[in-house]
């Protein structure tokens, strides 16, 4: 091996961003699910354009700096995965990584090898002293030759990852496909998970058991523990979940009031059955049957110059009482989450509405707005009926009900309720 090949390869070891890990290709056009989201919001702001509450151009433009900045993936491979992943592999996975140190010590010799950090292979394929083998040192082979550690997923059988995780090992499913009815209503029901522990949070245990299930069918086997305190319930299990929604497309660093993710944008190119999927998961996690409305909150730090007009949670300031520039800021910065899922009941040829509910300081003192959508029609609830509904038994049977009982829009009663507060207040 020439010096100035060896040169080469150590300069190599510099350039992070060519095994970095994570493969920029998301896997779908991004440009065409941009332009679908454009064309569905253009024709959602025209439908809505009579409205009190209409879908606004301006939001167009926030949604696509999302995309453009995060698109996802939908699909993700080991290469997609943090450096520090490891991996345990089967027996004929250990054969292919001693024939890769053959190769390696034919390009680069043994102790030049080793000078490139690729002893680990060695110790893990040839003399089986280590059961894993990071991400980090498979990556570090591409200095030498061309190969992917893609190439590695079938013969994966345990992922150990996150150092302080429980559980420390899962038995995968790779490549991790979310193209799927239970890979996106995963990303669905991350609404309803706790930040720091991605701990799933609801009362319905029939609830804990479909996510239990999806993540089986998506992510694989691992060891889950499901608490209960009071009437809530909590299920837990590893911190690798979160990491795969985040490459998805959802943010999972900060919290969700803050990162005001939207549906990830992959999902304007798939399926109307992953699009329902989807729908069906986040109606089932944040909304009612009976009012017909899924609500989100997101924080607007702009509304601290107007705290004192603002009440402290659990009190709250419904959207018209806010001074009207404070309005302003609230319909800048609308809850993306929602913003965009009306995009995708548009697409399913649902009409939606979608408006600021009140806002309020919690207890870290930041405003925060809650929105809703709803659906105030019996022609347009039916047609959810049919074409989304719900994912357990207790909703799907209020939903029923509730058409059955035919009543009217709780646009309607609001609006009734209304005027009998004030023939009471002229009488």
């Amino acid at each position: 091996m020439t010096n100035e090949n060896v040169r080469k390869q150590l300069e190599s070891r510099g350039r992070q961003a060519r095994f970095e890990g994570y493969s920029s290709q998301p896997g779908f056009d991004v440009e065409k699910a941009i332009a679908r989201v454009n064309d569905l919001a253009q024709a959602q702001a025209i439908a809505q354009s009579r409205r009190l509450h209409p879908y606004r151009l301006e939001w167009i433009h926030h949604l696509e700096v999302r995309y453009r900045d995060n698109p996802g993936k939908p699909v993700i491979h080991l290469s997609d995965l943090p450096r520090k992943t490891a991996i345990r592999l089967s027996d004929n996975g250990l054969s292919m990584l001693e024939e890769l140190w053959e190769r390696i010590k034919r390009i680069s010799g043994t102790r030049q090898a080793k000078r490139l950090g690729l002893e680990n292979i060695y110790e893990c394929g040839v003399c089986r002293r280590y059961t894993y083998i990071t991400l980090e040192s498979l990556h570090r082979v591409r200095q030498v030759i061309d190969w992917s550690v893609d190439s590695l997923e079938q013969y994966v059988t345990h992922i150990k990852c996150h150092k302080n995780n429980w559980p420390k090992e899962i038995q995968p499913r790779l490549p991790f496909d979310f193209l799927n009815e239970f890979g996106v209503a995963i990303l669905a029901y991350y609404t309803e998970s706790k930040h720091g522990t991605a701990a799933f949070t609801n009362k319905d245990m029939e609830l804990h058991r479909f996510v239990r299930k999806a993540i089986e069918q998506t992510v694989g086997q691992m060891r889950v523990k499901t608490t209960k305190y009071e009437d809530v319930s909590e299920t837990y299990w590893s911190l690798l979940l979160r990491t795969l929604i985040n490459i998805a497309g959802i943010d999972t660093n900060p919290r969700q009031k803050i990162a005001n993710n939207p549906v990830p944008l992959w999902l304007f190119s798939t399926s109307p059955s992953n699009i329902s999927a989807y729908l069906r998961a986040l109606w089932t996690a944040e909304g009612q049957p009976e009012s017909m409305r899924v609500v989100q909150s997101n924080v607007i730090p702009s509304l601290k110059a107007y705290s004192r007009r603002i009440a402290r949670h659990p009190h709250v300031t419904p959207f018209n009482d806010l001074p009207r520039q404070a309005q302003l800021m609230v319909r800048q910065r609308p809850s993306l989450l929602l913003a965009s899922a009306v995009l995708l009941h548009t697409s399913l040829g649902i009409d939606v509405g979608f408006r600021p509910l009140y806002a309020y300081l919690e207890h870290r003192n930041e405003p925060t707005v809650m929105w809703t959508i709803e659906i105030t029609s019996n022609e347009e609830i039916n047609k959810f009926a049919k074409l989304i509904n719900f994912d357990t038994t207790d909703k799907q049977q209020r939903l029923k009900t509730r058409l059955t009982q035919s009543s009217p829009s709780p646009f309607f009663l609001s609006r009734t309720l209304q005027l009998k507060s004030l023939e009471e207040m002229n009488v």
